[in-house]
């Protein structure tokens, strides 16, 4: 039981993908083997399982792929044969079944080529997705190790795999069949630990499959994203080489290069001359020009490359780790803090200024920066379906700002790094002025603690990016590292204050899918630009890439998880975001400990019943949650308004109520807004005083999310940019006063 619960929390993640990668040799490496593989030259062993073989043949263990060395050969044949299982070659039958479904409930014809090609392939077949699957799967040692005893116990066959399968014959060697039946068992069992390792391992598989299987995109019509043709214009950064000394002095140093260290760089630099300000960020800077990313490299982006989770697998968190931080990836909306937040944050937390005149300044001023506008607004496919929907069913809606410098910007791969350089995060503006200005600048660079004499803050110690020791002497030091990063260095520089970690939120959020008659044309056009605010949450287009949301799609079975991949061009994708009240932690480690409570359980469903309202009354044919055990909903000719959909949702609700939301791995709960862990406030109680400063020492700032002492309700970027524009005014106002005081 201890492996795996080990084993799920640890799986459903994926990790910074290296260069190697996307290197062809990697691939030529891996094909060259496959060439040479006995199964490559017998298609029929491959690409086919027969009505009636029923073993496969799987690739042999290859010491070429990237963490191999992790697993035996039975082990790493019993893995591949849990991914045959999930996404294998289809049968005959399977495939008259999804190209009947294809055409009776999407509208889609089964008869193409690349369709055709893709029905009867293995994703054991790509070399891409053999490399992949193996990095995911041994990224994490503790999580292979785990993944390791588990795979011996389903391949040796015996009791030991009968307490798992509920057969003594080794996995690899049953009928898929029944490798599928054993597969579905651990999807809906009683209990948890096996839907979790169901998740586990059915996201891995899927997200390498949906990001390198050449074969899958292609049937699927996806349309890869290119940098733009024209190079566009886009601050060239000069980053700073660590001395040789490795020791750097500075008056202010700021930890992170984010929504709020960004703005704290610029506006300190605008206030105060001659400051000599360090930014350190722990990401890598990616040109512009190099942008969009493909999928496969989605983690360069990420904290953990995208793969850090909730303890117990119950929350995948996506935190930007790159040069300009979240706003880098995020998709534009810039929705400033709603006037009942502020009111909560003066009457509870005893933030005076939050309902003041000066913080809407400091609110207006990021928002100007950044030329956030409506006025150039145009609509995707899912959006428009939201707003059409929404209206029909008498449902509130609002407009969403964008950050896209007063102009119109209709791009649907600003998640992989904005191509056109439209998007204003903090890349394009506060960190460009900042350097404009005089700022010293290191990326790749992580700060490991703060450096004291007493209890005054003296520097910082960071290494870089080659594990060099640098050493950054200064006054001041103003964290914006982030929820994940900010509270375990206070931590790890001596802070103890009980507040320390406490009051995480993280803005849980569960995805859905809808399909129409009709193409969508889902990478196309601006990604979120209009939501539906049902209470206690949000709904709102999210981008539909398929390494991106497909992963989280349930599965049910081979065929119909193929047929559900192949609706893809006629696709939308929503997500529902709810304002928690949930409260988690974050330990010194960096492990997040958060569980959804019943009341945004209960406003998370309010919102998938009202994104599936909107998408039904605009025409979608099937809405379907990506969550499992929830069914999806089919268009019985009648709508909203018909029967079908009433049923519908009184089986969502009763699925809901038994539990089938809580799920494994995530099993849709996903968070892109981190906040709270040192938070502000009066009283004495917060980490932080009213003004952002940690309480007990001297010179040190927080001025990023983890600052915010609850939840936003909507994207905290410009929430963060605001909070860290403010402080950055009182400590500017701080160093210049200093400075008078020392001159008289």
């Amino acid at each position: 039981g201890g492996t795996h619960t080990r084993l799920a929390r640890e799986l459903p993640f994926v990790e910074r993908t290296p260069p190697e990668i996307l290197d062809s040799s990697i691939a030529k490496t891996v094909n060259t083997h496959r060439e040479s593989n006995t199964m490559a030259s017998d298609p029929a062993t491959i690409t086919m399982e027969s009505e009636t073989t029923p073993l496969l043949t799987t690739p042999a263990h290859d010491a070429s792929l990237p963490g191999s060395a992790h697993f035996t050969p039975a082990q790493w044949q019993t893995m591949l044969t849990i991914a045959d299982t999930l996404i294998p070659a289809l049968t005959p039958s399977e495939i008259t079944s999804v190209s009947d479904t294809l055409s009776e409930t999407y509208n889609i014809s089964a008869s193409s080529p690349e369709i055709q090609h893709y029905l009867t392939t293995s994703c054991l077949t790509s070399p891409a997705f053999l490399s992949y699957l193996s990095l995911l799967l041994t990224r994490r040692p503790r999580a292979a190790r785990s993944l390791a005893r588990l795979l011996s116990l389903l391949s040796r066959g015996g009791l030991l795999t009968w307490m798992l399968t509920y057969s003594t014959t080794p996995f690899p060697e049953l009928p898929r069949a029944q490798r599928e039946a054993v597969l579905q068992g651990w999807r809906g069992a009683h209990l948890r630990m096996f839907r979790e390792l169901f998740q586990g391992l059915k996201q891995a598989v899927a997200f390498a499959h949906l990001r390198q299987c050449d074969t899958a995109l292609a049937a699927m019509k996806y349309v890869r994203g290119v940098p733009a043709a024209v190079r566009p214009e886009f601050y060239q950064f000069g980053f700073a080489a660590p001395p040789a000394e490795a020791v750097m002095e500075a008056d202010v140093v700021i930890v992170g290069s984010g929504a709020g260290g960004g703005v704290v760089a610029a506006r300190l630099l605008a206030d105060v001359p001659g400051l000599r300000v360090v930014v350190v960020e722990r990401g890598e800077w990616i040109p512009n020009d190099q942008f969009p990313l493909a999928q496969g490299a989605y983690g360069r982006f990420l904290a953990g490359g995208g793969g850090v989770m909730t303890e117990g697998g119950g929350v995948r968190v996506l935190a930007g780790n790159t040069w300009g931080g979240g706003t880098t990836v995020n998709y534009g909306a810039s929705l400033q803090l709603p006037w009942e937040v502020r009111e909560e944050w003066r009457r509870t937390y005893g933030l005076s200024w939050a309902t003041g005149r000066e913080f809407q300044e400091c609110l207006d001023h990021v928002c100007n920066r950044m030329g956030v506008s409506t006025a150039h607004i145009t609509h995707d496919t899912c959006n428009t379906l939201l707003l059409r929907g929404s209206h029909l069913t008498g449902q509130p809606t609002t407009i969403v700002p964008q950050n896209s410098g007063n102009t119109s910007h209709a791009c649907g791969y600003c998640c992989f790094g904005c191509p056109t350089a439209t998007k204003q995060g903090t890349a394009a503006t506060f960190l460009a002025d900042a350097a404009l200005a005089g700022a010293t600048l290191l990326h790749g660079t992580t700060v490991e603690r703060l450096l004291f004499s007493g209890s005054s803050a003296t520097g910082v110690l960071a290494r870089t990016s080659t594990g060099a020791p640098l050493r950054i002497t200064a006054p001041r030091v103003i964290l914006a590292a982030g929820t994940l990063a900010t509270p375990p260095l206070l931590h790890a520089s001596g802070l103890r204050h009980p507040s320390l970690g406490q009051g995480v939120h993280l803005h849980p959020s569960l995805t859905l899918h809808a399909t129409l008659p009709t193409p969508t044309n889902p990478t196309q056009g601006p990604i979120l630009t209009a939501i539906i605010t049902p209470p206690g949450s949000k709904v709102a287009a999210i981008p539909n890439h398929p390494g991106l949301t497909g992963p989280m799609a349930p599965w049910t079975s081979a065929a119909a998880w193929r047929a559900q991949a192949l609706s893809y061009p006629n696709s939308v994708a929503a997500c529902v975001i709810v304002r928690d009240s949930s409260r988690g932690r974050i330990t010194p480690k960096g492990r997040i400990h958060y569980a959804v409570e019943q009341a945004d359980r209960d406003a998370a469903l309010t919102g998938l019943l009202a994104a599936a309202r909107a998408f039904a009354a605009a025409g979608a044919r099937t809405v379907a949650p990506d969550v499992e055990r929830l069914p999806a909903w089919v268009d019985d000719g009648e709508g909203v308004d018909g029967v079908a959909f009433a049923l519908w949702e009184y089986k969502v609700r009763r699925e809901w109520s038994r539990g089938g939301h809580e799920g494994a791995g995530g099993e849709g709960w996903v968070s892109a807004h981190q906040m709270g862990g040192a938070a502000m406030g009066g009283g004495g109680k917060s980490v932080c005083d009213e003004i952002g400063r940690v309480r007990g020492w001297r010179g040190v700032w927080v001025a990023d999310a983890s600052s915010l002492p609850s939840a936003t309700g909507v994207n905290p970027m410009v929430s963060t940019m605001a909070v860290a524009e403010f402080l950055a005014r009182e400590i500017a106002w701080g160093i210049n006063f200093d400075r008078v005081g020392e001159k008289e």
